[in-house]
C-alpha cells in the first residue's frame, strides 16, 4: 500500500517538474501540493517510509516553502546522511531563508558526498537564480520606500553570488552579474576585480 501510494506522489512530484519547466506555475504548484498529499499518506501508512521525507522536502522546495523544506530534509538527512540530493536542497533551503554559513556548510558536504561536476553546475545556477531573485526583491523594497530591507536583500544576493562563485570561478553569467550588482551598490572595488575576470 505505501509502494502504491509513494509511486502516485513520485508521478504527481515528476508532472510538476515538467509543468514548472513549461512556466505553467499554477499547474506546477497544484500537482506539487497533491504529491505532498500523496507523500504524507504514505507516512501515515507506514511511519518509517525512508524516502516520503526526502520526497516530502523536495516538494517543499518545489513550491518556495522553504521552512517545511528544512523540517523534512533534516528528516530524511537523519534516516539517510549518505544523500547528497538532501543536502543539497537542504543547503539551498537554508539559502532562501537567508541563512547563508548553513547553507555552504549543507552545499558542501553535499560535494564531499557527490563529486560530479553535474551537482556543481546545478547548485551554481540554482545559486544564480536565488541571488538575482533576492537582488530584484531589494530594487522592490526600495521603489516601496524600504531602503534598509531593500539594501539588506541586495547585500544578501552578492553574498548569494559570491558563494556560487566559489563553487564555479568559471562561469561567465555569474561573474557578469556580480560585476554588474556590486557596481550597482557602489562597490567599484569589487565590480572592477569581477570584471576583469571577464577580459
Amino acid at each position: 500500500m505505501a509502494f502504491k501510494v509513494f509511486n502516485e506522489g513520485v508521478t504527481l512530484s515528476l508532472d510538476a517538474g515538467d509543468e514548472l519547466k513549461k512556466r505553467n506555475y499554477e499547474k506546477s504548484l497544484e500537482l506539487n501540493k497533491k504529491a505532498i498529499d500523496k507523500f504524507v499518506e504514505t507516512l501515515k501508512v507506514d511511519s518509517m517510509h525512508k524516502l516520503a521525507p526526502s520526497a516530502l522536502g523536495h516538494s517543499y522546495y518545489l513550491i518556495k516553502n522553504f521552512k517545511d523544506g528544512i523540517f523534512w530534509f533534516e528528516k530524511a538527512i537523519s534516516i539517510d546522511s549518505f544523500s547528497a540530493i538532501n543536502y543539497r536542497e537542504y543547503g539551498l533551503c537554508k539559502m532562501n531563508l537567508g541563512d547563508i554559513d548553513g547553507g555552504k556548510l549543507a552545499i558542501e558536504k553535499a560535494f564531499k558526498l557527490d563529486s560530479s561536476k553535474e551537482i556543481r553546475e546545478i547548485t551554481t545556477s540554482d545559486l544564480l537564480d536565488i541571488g538575482s531573485l533576492a537582488f530584484d526583491y531589494g530594487k522592490g523594497y526600495e521603489k516601496q520606500g524600504e531602503k534598509q530591507k531593500g539594501l539588506g536583500y541586495k547585500q544578501f544576493a552578492v553574498g548569494v553570488l559570491l558563494t556560487a562563485h566559489n563553487i564555479d570561478s568559471t562561469n561567465l553569467d555569474l561573474i557578469r552579474k556580480i560585476a554588474d550588482l556590486t557596481k550597482e551598490l557602489g562597490d567599484n572595488q569589487t565590480s572592477k576585480i569581477f570584471k576583469d575576470k571577464i577580459k
